[in-house]
Formats: C-alpha cells, structure tokens, sequence
C-alpha cells in the first residue's frame, strides 16, 4: 500500500505550503491589524483545522 512515494508527493506538497502559508499570512495580518488581530487570534485559536492545527 505504500509502496510509493509519488501518489502522496502531492499531499505532502501542499500541506507543506498550507503551512507555511499560514505562518506568512499569521505574521502579515499582526502587522497590519495589530491589536485587532490579536483579539482575533483570541477568538479563533486554530488556524487550518479546528483541534487540529
């Protein structure tokens, strides 16, 4: 069943750029919104999936 790499290479591959997408994005937005986003950040602890990540 896993034999191969390559059907789960694309997984990987995006899961990797959702990730650090969502690093990027977390440090952008504190910038531009500052305290505002913090106060989201409070409201909404996850950031992809909720219990998750």
């Amino acid at each position: 069943m896993f034999d191969a790499v390559l059907p789960y290479f694309y997984f990987i591959f995006l899961t990797i750029l959702l990730v650090d997408r969502s690093y990027r994005d977390d440090e952008r937005c504190a910038k531009k919104y500052g305290a505002d986003w913090d106060e989201y950040r409070k409201l909404v602890p996850h950031r992809i999936l909720p219990g998750i990540y």
